[in-house]
């Protein structure tokens, strides 16, 4: 079979290096050399759900075949590495177009290998991104959990989509958090809380999967250390004040294996100066 060359770029994004076999930090980027020849379907699927929590990016041959690609949520391209590729990776994912609710819901189906949450989480995940009837973040939630996602109730999943769709949104992103108002204060502890991330990780992580496979990890935890935690009362802090919870560590293990048939040889054409 036919390989791809695979490569990595982790923040602070610095550098490009070929992917090895550690499983790839929260907010890194994943780069495909597409340029020789396009990849085939079984490439593409194994590619994705290779390390889910990662933003994909296809190196093509040139800016033509980067416009004959359909903008997604989940995948973008460059055509050059020029000075070493981190940055214009690292722009080219943040000008992807930010996720519908039922593309976070595909992710959380998809991720939980639970096709039938698709459904469901989609009108929940929808009616959180809902223009004029979403909620401020740091609301109190009372929704029973998520029984396959772990521990968080429906309702924080919906803080969750929000805190995703946020992650996507870098012009909002810096809007709200320079502020320092109350809804800033809310959303930053809504991160510690349900994703266990510092503002500081939130801003400078790349995509927007990190923020969904980082609240996977946290309440599952949360449901095997803790299964009879009331959740409901203390996944976040409430709008009157942050809550007196619980700290639960975000680096549960989770699915990684190294390519087998994705090739992670580079190519020194692709990395400049590498």
């Amino acid at each position: 079979m036919n390989r791809l060359s695979l490569y990595l770029t982790a923040p602070p994004f610095m550098h490009v290096a070929r992917l090895g076999d550690a499983r790839p930090p929260l907010g890194a980027i994943l780069l495909a050399d597409l340029a020789d020849r396009p990849a085939t379907s079984e490439e593409l699927r194994a590619l994705f759900n290779l390390a889910p929590w990662c933003p994909i990016c296809v190196l093509l041959r040139s800016s033509g075949e980067r416009r004959r690609l359909p903008r997604s949520p989940r995948m973008c391209s460059v055509s050059s590495l020029d000075g070493g590729g981190a940055g214009s990776i690292l722009a080219a994912v943040r000008e992807r177009p930010r996720p519908a609710p039922i593309e976070l819901a595909e992710w959380l189906a998809e991720r939980v290998r639970m096709p039938g949450l698709r459904a469901p989480l989609a009108t929940l995940l929808g009616r959180a991104l809902s223009a004029g009837t979403r909620p401020g973040l740091g609301a109190t939630w009372t929704d029973p959990p998520v029984t396959a996602l772990g521990a968080l109730p429906g309702n924080a999943w919906q803080e969750v989509a929000r805190l995703a769709d946020l992650a996507a949104n870098r012009e909002a992103m810096g809007r709200l958090l320079v502020r320092r108002n109350p809804a800033g204060a809310q959303a930053v502890r809504a991160m510690e809380e349900l994703l266990g991330a510092s503002e500081d990780e939130f801003r400078e992580r790349a995509g927007w999967e990190w923020v969904l496979e980082a609240a996977v990890r946290r309440s599952r935890e949360q449901a095997e250390s803790e299964p009879a935690i009331d959740v409901a009362a203390s996944a976040i802090a409430s709008r009157s004040g942050p809550a007196d919870i619980g700290r639960f560590p975000a680096s549960a293990t989770s699915e990684w294996s190294p390519p087998s048939h994705l090739s992670d040889v580079p190519r020194q054409r692709a990395v400049s100066g590498r």
